[in-house]
């Protein structure tokens, strides 16, 4: 009779472990997934307030950008006549970008590549 208890015990044992682990799977597969939660969720920006006031967005680049193309076709203008419009509008309408890229190209004339660019980028536009 002992052999029959423990083994009668041990199936137990296992009987719950099983239904406990396939409960388990049961819920995960209904929840999404931590990693999911995290791809879905958009990427974190880590950048200080002044950064992020300082630094224009691509649309409003992209936006300055289509208007002065829009003054240049309405002036018909071609050339360098054209070429320098399109400087000069798109530096009046967004500063922060033209110049952000003057420190850019100082720092890549430097021979300046990555953390180092960005560094001297950083240090370049606060300067001004």
């Amino acid at each position: 009779m002992g052999r029959m208890t423990v083994l009668a015990t041990t199936f137990v044992l296992i009987a719950s472990t099983s239904a406990s682990l396939v409960g388990l799977a049961m819920a995960q597969a209904q929840a999404p997934s931590a990693n999911a939660q995290q791809q879905s969720a958009p990427p974190v920006a880590h950048t200080t307030a002044r950064a992020r006031l300082s630094r224009p967005s691509g649309g409003q680049v992209r936006a300055a950008r289509a208007e002065c193309r829009a003054e240049a076709n309405a002036k018909g203008l071609v050339g360098g006549a054209r070429a320098q419009l399109l400087r000069s509008c798109v530096a009046a309408k967004v500063p922060s970008f033209v110049r952000r890229n003057e420190c850019r190209k100082q720092g890549k004339a430097k021979g300046l590549a990555q953390a180092g660019l960005r560094s001297f980028v950083r240090q370049c536009v606060n300067r001004s």
